[in-house]
């Protein structure tokens, strides 16, 4: 027989129960924010058609990072390298009879194809939340608020991380009429803006240059960064073509929306802020750790106003974001806001069943039946020996109570309830075990 590695795959990751845990925290926290605001939980299939991700996600996102595969009858198809364009599909089925706005939420598995680091693995967990139908910037301030309520439900304050923002229309504008980018580059200067903070200054400034040899422009771009307000560019004359276009005004009312409801402590704005996908069309954020150490974006999302096209001739336009659940435990350590023992699994109020001898298998098994009814969790230790080595493993597992069954207990139909802190113990009926841990449980 050949002997394999026991590791998994570089960039996939092995969720041993004390791994998985910390990650579920991290997943229940969002459930519950996305669930406070009226959000439903939806899921899709693991599979899409390639042509699918290539028209909504862009050509580098599926030719370089997605996992491809050929079904029987020859169709390419793509491990999900995000949720979004599955939302699409699934919104266009619906969208005629759902209610608006809709709400909807999911915690995929997704697949991309890049080298593995800090924060980025190949096989990785993601929340996706999203409203699709108000065409008004009030989406976003639900979104922005929703964040809020879920960063500080993880214990982040407005400290620790800032909700930075822009508008893809606003970014086109100001480069074309403050930097002067000709109309047909500005996709292009878009997506180096994107790659900025992934690359060295040195290389950034390089492929500018080659990029815009003439100079003047190359100057202004790299100039570019962030200032305090969207109608106060760090220029002498502001043109008048500037200030009257759409992404301009769209940008300066959303920022007093944002000052008006109280989120101008965690959301600012910033111009820097693009998004690499090409579906989007208006309003761009990324959630960003305010330290050095996570220097990438935790999360982030953005307006679309097309995404249906492929599906429907019906327009819908909507706004969300998709959060890597491995960036959000990365950040949640770098501040030590994982709660002591999240990697534990609580068993406070469940029950650890002992044994002095095999003879009492069958009542062991019988006690630990009554208590499940109940909603108990309990345990059968399966040794049927040696009881201090059966009592060790329940401490060791984390249980607050254990029950000592003997051939006493087992004729009078009774357990010996012992508690590990304080050694304490006594004995109580089979009948009146379940209500017995019940009210101790509340105490614990």
């Amino acid at each position: 027989m050949p002997r394999f590695s026991p590791q998994p795959q570089k960039g996939f990751t092995d969720y041993f129960p004390d791994v998985l845990r910390v990650h579920r925290y991290v997943e229940e926290r969002l459930r519950r924010s996305a669930e406070l605001f009226g959000y439903e939980e939806y899921d899709g299939p693991i599979m899409e058609p390639l042509e699918i991700y290539a028209a909504k996600s862009g050509e580098e996102l599926v030719r370089e990072q997605a996992y491809v595969v050929k079904d029987k009858g020859g169709r390419e198809l793509a491990l999900r390298p995000e949720m979004t364009p599955s939302l699409a599909r699934m919104i266009a089925q619906v969208q005629k009879s759902a209610t608006r706005p809709i709400r909807w939420y999911s915690v995929p598995t997704c697949f991309r194809y890049e080298r593995p680091q800090r924060g980025r693995v190949r096989e990785f967990g993601q929340a996706n939340v999203d409203i699709l139908g108000p065409d008004s910037s009030d989406a976003e301030l639900e979104i922005f608020s929703l964040i809020r309520n879920f960063m500080e439900s993880l214990g982040a304050d407005g400290k620790l991380y800032r909700i930075r923002y822009s508008s893809r229309r606003y970014l086109d504008a100001l480069l074309e009429h403050v930097l002067g980018v000709p109309a047909d580059r500005t996709v292009e200067v878009r997506k180096m803006i994107d790659r900025r903070d992934k690359m060295e200054a040195a290389a950034f400034e390089k492929w500018v240059r080659e990029i815009f040899p003439e100079g003047a422009i190359a100057e202004r771009v790299l100039g570019l960064g962030p200032f305090a307000h969207p109608a106060a560019p760090p220029v002498a004359d502001v043109p008048a073509a500037f200030r009257e276009s759409a992404g301009y005004r769209e940008l300066v009312e959303f920022t007093g929306k944002v000052e008006a409801v109280g989120l101008g402590g965690v959301a600012v704005f910033d111009p820097t802020i693009v998004r690499g996908l090409d579906y989007y069309t208006g309003l761009v954020y990324e959630v960003h750790d305010v330290g050095t150490e996570n220097r990438r974006a935790l999360f982030g999302g953005g307006r679309y106003d097309n995404l249906l096209e492929l599906f429907s001739n019906e327009p819908m336009t909507g706004t969300g974001f998709g959060m890597g659940i491995l960036t959000v435990k990365l950040f949640l350590e770098t501040y030590g806001l994982l709660p002591a023992g999240v990697g534990k699994p609580d068993r406070a109020g469940a029950l650890y069943v002992a044994c002095a001898s095999a003879g009492e298998r069958e009542y062991a098994f019988e006690v630990a039946s009554a208590v499940r009814r109940d909603g108990i969790a309990c345990e059968v230790d399966l040794d049927f020996q040696k009881l201090g080595r059966q009592l060790g493993r329940a401490d060791g597992k984390g249980y607050a109570r254990v029950v000592i069954l003997g051939e006493a207990e087992a004729k009078a139909r009774t357990v010996m309830l012992k508690t590990l802190a304080t050694g304490q113990q006594e004995t109580v009926s089979l009948a009146d075990l379940p209500a017995k841990l019940k009210d101790e449980s509340r105490g614990l």
